[in-house]
C-alpha cells in the first residue's frame, strides 16, 4: 500500500472534523502533494504543504525544503500520517484560521476562508482545489449532499462577437465595441466567481465565414469544458432615446427561463436602469443561434444596457464592469441555490 492510500483509509475513520471538512482538505492534499507523490509528502508525511509555525511544537519537527516557490523555507516534518491529520488541523485551529468552524458544513465555504486568510496567495488556488473536491468525497466514501452542493458550478462566459467584428459602439464616457468592453467584463467575472462557489471560463469567438459556424465552434468549447450553463455577453444599441436592461432567453418554460428571470432581477437592481424584462428567442430571431446552440446547458444573451444611450454609458461608465460581473454572478448563484433547494 502507498502512504496515499494509508492516508485516505487512516481518514475515513477519523473523527475530529466533519465530512465537509474532510473532504475539503483531503481535496487540499491531493493538490498540495500531487496525491502524495511530492518529496514534501514521500520524505516528510507533510501533504498539506504546512510550514513550520512556532505553534506547531509537539506536533512537527523543522525541516528545511525548498518549496514550488522556489525559496528555502521551514516546513513541518510529521512522524506519521497520524501526526500530520492532527498537525493540519492544529494548524488550522491555531493560526488565523480560528473561525473555520463556522464554516464546517460547507466545503467551498471552508477553503474561500482558509485562502483568503493566508492559506493560499494563488487568486485561482479555491477554483484548483475545488476541481477535485468530487475525488475527495468518492474516496471518503462521502457523497452527501452538503458536500455535493457545495461543490463548484461551472459557468461558460461567452463574449459576443469577435476581434473582426466587434459588435455595437458605446459612446463616451466608455468609447468601446462590445467584444472589448466585455472582455473586461468576463474577466471580472472570472476573478470573483470563486467567491459565489463558481468557477468561470472565458470564450471567445474566432472570426468564420459562416457565422452559424462560429457561434457552434464556440459552444462546443463551451459543452467540452462541461459548463453547467452559459452567458453571452452583450450590450445593445438602438435609437439615442432607448434605454435599460434586458436579457435573452430561449422559449423554453423551465431552467433557461428561470436563470434569465434571476440574471435580469440582479442585473436591474445592481445597475438601477429601466428594467425591459426577459425577452423571448425563437431559433430563428436574433441570437437564436446563441440560445439554441445546446439543448443541455441553459444559456443567457445579457444586454444590461444601451450603448447609443448618453444616460445609460454615463452609469455603466461609474459603476464600472466589476459591478456588471457581480450583478451577473448573484443572478446564477441565485439560480444554482433554488434549483438545488
Amino acid at each position: 500500500m502507498s502512504i496515499w492510500t494509508d492516508l485516505i483509509d487512516f481518514y475515513k475513520n477519523f473523527s475530529g472534523v466533519t465530512p465537509a471538512l474532510k473532504a475539503a482538505s483531503l481535496a487540499q492534499w491531493i493538490v498540495e502533494s500531487a496525491r502524495g507523490t511530492s518529496v514534501l509528502a514521500t520524505q516528510h508525511l507533510n501533504f498539506g504543504g504546512i510550514k513550520f509555525r512556532q505553534r506547531m511544537q509537539g506536533y512537527a519537527d523543522p525541516v528545511d525544503y525548498r518549496g514550488s516557490d522556489g525559496e528555502l523555507t521551514t516546513y513541518c516534518k510529521f512522524s506519521s500520517i497520524e501526526a500530520f491529520v492532527r498537525g493540519y488541523w492544529r494548524f488550522i485551529s491555531s493560526g488565523p484560521y480560528d473561525d473555520y468552524r463556522s464554516y464546517e458544513n460547507d466545503s467551498a465555504a471552508y477553503l474561500r476562508y482558509i485562502a483568503g486568510q493566508g492559506y493560499a496567495t494563488d487568486r485561482d488556488y479555491v477554483a484548483v482545489v475545488l476541481r477535485n473536491l468530487a475525488e475527495a468525497e468518492r474516496e471518503l466514501a462521502q457523497n452527501s449532499p452538503s458536500t455535493s452542493i457545495a461543490r463548484a458550478f461551472r459557468v461558460a462566459i461567452v463574449v459576443g462577437h469577435n476581434r473582426r467584428s466587434p459588435g455595437a459602439f458605446a459612446g463616451s464616457p466608455i468609447n468601446a465595441h462590445e467584444f472589448q468592453f466585455n472582455q473586461g467584463v468576463a474577466q471580472s467575472i472570472k476573478d470573483e466567481a470563486w467567491h459565489y462557489n463558481l468557477e468561470a471560463e472565458t470564450f471567445l469567438r474566432e472570426p468564420s465565414a459562416s457565422y452559424g459556424e462560429e457561434v457552434k465552434a464556440v459552444y462546443d468549447k463551451v459543452k467540452d469544458w462541461g459548463a453547467g450553463c452559459s452567458l453571452e455577453l452583450h450590450f445593445n444599441s438602438g435609437q439615442p432615446s432607448a434605454r435599460g436592461t434586458s436579457v435573452l432567453c430561449r422559449r423554453d418554460i423551465g431552467r433557461p427561463r428561470a436563470l434569465a428571470e434571476s440574471c435580469r432581477t440582479s442585473t436591474v437592481e445592481a445597475l438601477g436602469l429601466r428594467d425591459r424584462g426577459v425577452v423571448l428567442v425563437d431559433r430563428s430571431d436574433r441570437g437564436g443561434g446563441s440560445l439554441y446552440a445546446l439543448d443541455d446547458v441553459p444559456g443567457v444573451l445579457l444586454e444590461p444596457f444601451f450603448g447609443s444611450n448618453s444616460d445609460d454609458c454615463l452609469t455603466i461608465a461609474s459603476l464600472g464592469p466589476k459591478t456588471l460581473a457581480l450583478a451577473y454572478l448573484r443572478g446564477v448563484r441565485s439560480w444554482v441555490e433554488s434549483a438545488i433547494s
